[in-house]
């Protein structure tokens, strides 16, 4: 078994690599968006609201 990489192999792992680097780039500048800022914003809050459901619950059982 030849072990060799052949002129075609390289110019194709070339242009997977720059597909592969172009759809980092692209991913990357869709997650930095200004229209993604307030749906990541909102997801970043969730566990913390979910901890003031629990405290508002914990209150109302107590104050009963």
């Amino acid at each position: 078994m030849d072990a060799t990489i052949t002129h075609w192999q390289a110019v194709v792992h070339s242009y997977w690599t720059v597909v592969l680097f172009a759809t980092f780039i692209g991913i990357w500048a869709w997650a930095w968006s200004d229209k993604r800022k307030k749906a990541f914003d909102e997801a970043a809050r969730l566990a913390l609201d979910d901890d003031d459901e629990v405290i508002e619950a914990t209150k109302r059982e107590v104050n009963q």
